[in-house]
């Protein structure tokens, strides 16, 4: 069998755009790597412009969509925006409800909380304000599924403006616009975009509509580029990929997070350690999204909203402290249960079986999600957690490279009594009576249906690189390639039979190892590796990404650890 672990040579072609570009031949093979061949190709893709942005006219029923908006706020109309409990749809609807406000628009917002009503449009939320006189609803980062509840609303006398980015179920005539970038006939044309990703088009043909009409003849232009932070938080949050439209968001997003108005954003950051240094999606993945997703993963979301629009210095300060409070609440439940459940698998070994279904009585159901992830990162095999609720099971499923776990759910929607998601990850409830049907089910189509090559790890790795090859000019310029993330994934190198000198475990589930390479010694932090930490001893082979730190004043490299196992081949 051939070694998975094996890294393309520097081809010709690499070498040949290195020289064109003036940079070193490591970023041109990572940029062929990432399917980019030419010098323009690599100019854009090195800097950005939110000059490429496409047309919002390109979304369909955009026109459609910003027309109403327009007429609604000329008008004097009351409008409403729907958004969602997670860090994308609270970030789309502040973005929505703060730009409507200030320019005088009577607008009001409602976030469905997760526990009591979960996710989609629910018509009890919106009828209240019915009341006020007539009544556009401007859904964020859902409402493509929610026909049923948006036609019952209609009829009630709301006008309906729909912005998500969700799988389109089925393609029918709509009496409401629909703007989601899933119904492009090219999505190749914008790639993966979120929730508010979607808003943002909508507030540059909304700006757009506006100015044509004179609206801003009397009063001060929106600049869009203060939403950018919050964009970008979004889209990081949701996993979105960082091609086409989506890096030149995030990339100029994540310049305004380091400038950000935003209180809340600032308060963040300090509480995260990360103020006044360099950003990048790894600290809106790991520090500032999990903070903005915490209350709506175990109490409220509104209180997130709260801090964003309030004008109180100090109140803001208490709700992001009540965030902070309700993160560290988080990540202790999410450690409680991966221990729970490990020790269910003990009790029940799935090892034979291509699927983990787990179900309990007191889980979280805010951290669900967040173990599945874990689990399938873990054990590399699609995860669904369920809970019990009275006589149902609700939960949420992770998958794979490979396994559109969507779709195997679908097949079993007899069973189901809601189900929503995309191919990496699905909510699902269904009676507890059918858990084991479902089980079944799901475990046969997954035999027979996919190619079960996919269960074998193939690591993603750029090129093989010696740490005594390592020079700080060229992981400098790796920030070039920045930002990182799904569609872009940071550089990883493979080094064979590096010497382990010393380990230590470091947190809940975290390794570092002291290694060696010839007479240099090199620091390496394996972030929820410790599982691993048996193999490291001896000479080892180690995937890994270099970053460039400080130590007492000095510039040193440190290395991030993908993977770790016994050597193999030894380092020429």
């Amino acid at each position: 069998m051939p070694d998975p672990w094996q890294a393309p040579p520097i081809s010709h072609k690499a070498k040949a755009l290195a020289r064109a570009l003036g940079v070193p031949e490591m970023v041109g093979a990572l940029l062929v790597n990432r399917n980019i061949y030419t010098v323009e190709e690599a100019r854009e893709f090195f800097q950005p412009k939110l000059s490429s942005l496409i047309d919002p006219s390109t979304f369909p029923d955009m026109d459609w969509g910003t027309r109403l908006i327009a007429e609604a706020l000329t008008k004097g109309g009351n409008i409403l925006v729907y958004g969602d409990y997670d860090a994308d749809g609270i970030t789309a609807t502040a973005c929505l409800y703060h730009f409507l406000s200030r320019l005088g628009a009577k607008v009001s917002y409602v976030i469905p909380n997760r526990f009591s009503h979960g996710y989609g449009v629910h018509a009890s939320l919106v009828e209240p304000f019915l009341k006020k006189g007539p009544l556009l609803l401007l859904t964020v980062d859902c409402g493509t599924s929610d026909l049923t509840q948006l036609e019952a609303l209609r009829k009630k006398g709301l006008q309906i403006v729909v912005t998500d980015h969700h799988r389109v179920f089925h393609e029918s005539n709509y009496n409401w616009p629909v703007i989601n970038p899933k119904r492009l006939k090219e999505p190749s044309l914008l790639g993966d975009i979120s929730g508010v990703g979607t808003a943002f088009y909508l507030l540059m043909s909304l700006r757009r509509c506006l100015r044509k009409r004179g609206f801003f003849r009397q009063r001060k232009e929106p600049d869009l580029k203060e939403y950018l932070d919050l964009v970008a938080i979004g889209m990081v949050a949701d996993r979105i990929h960082m091609r086409n439209q989506a890096r030149i968001l995030i990339s100029h997003g994540l310049y305004q997070l380091q400038h950000t108005k935003w209180p809340t954003l600032d308060l963040i950051k300090e509480f995260s350690g990360i103020t006044g240094r360099h950003l990048t999606t790894d600290d809106i993945g790991f520090r500032i999204a999990p903070r903005l997703n915490a209350p709506g993963r175990l109490k409220d979301p509104l209180l997130v909203m709260d801090s964003f629009l309030s004008q109180d210095q100090q109140k803001v300060r208490q709700l992001v402290e009540v965030m902070e409070s309700l993160n560290n609440k988080r990540k202790n439940l999410e450690d409680q249960l991966l221990r729970d459940i490990e020790n269910l698998m003990q009790e029940n070994p799935s090892n034979g079986l291509p699927c983990m279904v787990y179900h309990g009585e007191d889980w979280h159901e805010g951290v669900l999600g967040l173990v599945a992830s874990r689990l399938v990162t873990k054990y590399y095999r699609p995860a669904l957690l369920l809970r019990a609720h009275g006589q149902f099971l609700k939960g949420s499923g992770r998958s794979i490279p490979g396994i559109d776990l969507y779709e195997l759910i679908k097949e079993q929607a007899p069973l189901l009594d809601r189900f929503g998601g995309h191919s990496g990850a699905v909510g699902l409830t269904m009676h507890k009576d059918y858990i084991e049907s479902f089980k079944e089910g799901l475990v046969n189509s997954i035999e027979t249906k996919v190619d079960q090559s996919l269960f074998q790890p193939k690591p993603h790795i750029d090129m093989e690189l010696r740490l005594t090859e390592l020079r700080f000019e060229e992981i400098r310029s790796l920030n070039l390639l920045e930002p990182f993330g799904d569609g872009n994934p940071e550089p990883v190198f493979l080094a064979r039979g590096v010497e382990v000198v010393a380990k230590k475990e470091f947190g809940t589930d975290h390794l570092r190892l002291i290694l060696r390479e010839k007479d240099k010694i090199f620091g390496a932090l394996g972030y929820g590796m410790l599982s691993q930490g048996h193999l490291a001893q001896g000479k080892v082979d180690i995937l890994y990404t270099p970053r460039q730190d400080l130590f007492k004043g000095h510039e040193v490299i440190e290395l991030r650890l993908v993977a770790i196992r016994p050597c193999l081949t030894p380092s020429p």
